[in-house]
């Protein structure tokens, strides 16, 4: 009888809590790391964020880069160095794939997108990423949405160490509560949503311009051509 209970209790524990599996969120460039993940009912996906400013959106696997109506929102969150302190943990309620984006300005269209579940057949991560390219992004309009941000480590709630990819089972965590927001799309540069209380975006990115380059060298030949022209005129002269 103890025995019973014993196991019952062990089962009812790994169920409850499942497994807590990291994702590092511009750890490694405009990326997801890792960028497919496979996780069970009650599992929890924690993301942990860095520089410079990034964001987990969810999005429909017919439109990158555009949010889900009631779907997965992170806020943005703006680190200058070294990671996030808190994580934004995501409960995994069923098995059905969940579609993901970084919502600054070209991250989704330049390939930061990620997948919980991959479904089997044509809606691969791989054309998830390909149609992105074509995409005209939007954020939502609101606050965070369908997870909450939690302190990993403290309490309850503890993490795998920051920056890794690794899955600890059954170990016992706290969600929290989130806050709920407008799944309104706002495209990019036109919202003020912000997380943890300091963070606004997207921003505009410092993209090398053609233009700016064309210009340096036009000036270049044009201080290269002057002298000689000078030269040529005092000839004729």
């Amino acid at each position: 009888m103890q025995l019973t209970t014993i196991l019952t209790g062990s089962l009812f524990a790994t169920a409850a809590f499942g497994a807590i599996i990291s994702v590092d969120v511009g750890e490694e460039g405009l990326a997801f790391t890792p960028d497919t993940i496979s996780a069970a009912v009650g599992d929890q996906v924690q993301f942990t964020f860095y520089p410079q400013n990034h964001s987990v959106i969810q999005a429909p696997f017919s439109n990158p880069c555009n949010p889900l109506a009631g779907g997965i929102f992170s806020g943005f969150v703006p680190i200058s160095s070294g990671h996030s302190s808190q994580v934004f943990a995501v409960d995994i309620t069923d098995l059905n794939p969940i579609w993901l984006y970084c919502g600054q300005v070209q991250h989704c269209e330049l390939g930061m997108v990620a997948v919980i579940n991959q479904p089997s057949g044509a809606n691969t991560l791989d054309a998830f990423r390909a149609n992105a390219k074509g995409a005209k992004g939007s954020v939502p309009s609101g606050g965070i949405s369908g997870g909450s941000f939690i302190t990993p480590g403290s309490g309850s709630s503890p993490s795998s160490a920051p920056g890794s990819s690794t899955t600890t089972s059954a170990t016992s965590r706290a969600a929290g509560t989130a806050t709920s927001g407008s799944t309104t799309a706002t495209p990019y540069g036109n919202t003020t949503s912000s997380v943890i209380g300091t963070g606004t975006a997207p921003i505009t990115p410092a993209i090398p311009t053609a233009t700016g380059g064309a210009a340096a060298i036009a000036r270049e030949k044009a201080g290269a051509i002057m002298p000689a022209l000078l030269l040529f005129g005092l000839m004729l002269w």
